[in-house]
């Protein structure tokens, strides 16, 4: 079992994820209590506007997807924005939510500090819940059905987080979240951009918007907790924050040869348009550039990460 106590120290300098100038300010500024939900009023058009940004599947602008014409690039794009809602609905579940309920439940927090989590699982439930329902609309919008996958990098970082047990169970799951959430910002502001598809940069953009709090709170979160841990209490944190750290950033490189092999590619052009990715000294400078922020977030607590 976890020791309750603790949780006034962990928890004593976090403070709220929605402030304005010391202001709680959740029911004006979060998603679920601000905004309604997206619906999609217009029609797509392949030749107009993109599934998913450009800037992140510059792969299927590749001559040999090209020459296929606008729908074959479409359905790539597709896969990615497809393999995006899923994903989301994974991770705030199995991933961010999970850490939030093993802290509720463990820790007698403060008010305030049960309150902020308290928001945070309600918006990413409601994210969970935001992208499923545009999810099956867009598909009778577009024609293009869902392809629901196994992701095996993330069962594979789920698996590694469910072997700790007692009291690490909820450092690792937690680590973990704060590894997602001050990645996933920066992902969704270049996922956002003015060339896709209206209703999708509409919904990219009211989940950028929560997560930048999130982003926030998660850093400061982990500034009042990793400072407070023992020395084998933080070889939890360094062995779980570089493994989600790759699992999170590496491209999904069979979900994408699929894509690309429905609409028919064959093995040679594959390996021709997916070269970049796979390209070891590229791969790494682009999951380099990519953790920045969460890698010297974590620097500056004393947990460098080697990637």
């Amino acid at each position: 079992m976890m020791v309750t106590e603790n949780g006034s120290m962990y928890f004593a300098d976090y403070l709220s994820v929605y402030r304005d100038d010391g202001e709680d300010s959740w029911d004006s500024h979060a998603v679920v209590r601000s905004k309604q939900r997206v619906s999609i009023d217009e029609r797509f058009d392949l030749g107009r506007s993109h599934l998913f940004s450009p800037s992140l599947t510059e792969f299927a602008d590749h001559r040999h997807v090209a020459d296929l014409g606008p729908e074959a690039i479409a359905r790539v794009r597709w896969g990615r924005l497809s393999d995006y809602l899923l994903r989301t609905e994974r991770v705030e579940i199995e991933i961010v939510n999970r850490a939030l309920a093993l802290l509720l439940t463990g820790f007698d927090l403060p008010r305030a500090s049960k309150a902020d989590l308290l928001k945070i699982y309600t918006d990413e439930g409601y994210h969970v819940l935001m992208m499923s329902e545009f999810g099956y609309e867009l598909q009778e919008v577009t024609g293009f059905k869902l392809v629901r996958r196994t992701f095996q990098d993330l069962n594979d970082l789920v698996s590694e987080v469910n072997r700790f047990s007692g009291d690490d169970a909820w450092l690792a799951a937690t680590t973990c979240a704060i590894v997602t959430e001050t990645l996933i910002s920066g992902t969704l502001r270049k996922a956002a951009d003015e060339k896709v598809f209206g209703p999708v940069r509409a919904i990219l953009s009211d989940h950028a918007r929560d997560e930048s709090y999130h982003h926030a709170s998660f850093s400061r979160l982990a500034k009042s907790l990793i400072p407070c841990l023992s020395r084998r209490e933080l070889e939890v944190v360094e062995y779980v924050a570089p493994i989600a750290l790759q699992n999170f950033l590496t491209p999904d490189l069979k979900n994408i040869c699929e894509d690309l092999t429905s609409v028919g590619l064959a093995d040679s052009q594959i390996e021709e348009v997916t070269g970049s990715l796979v390209d070891p000294i590229r791969s790494h400078a682009a999951l380099l550039s990519a953790s920045v922020a969460t890698r010297r977030l974590f620097e500056q607590l004393g947990v460098p990460i080697c990637l």
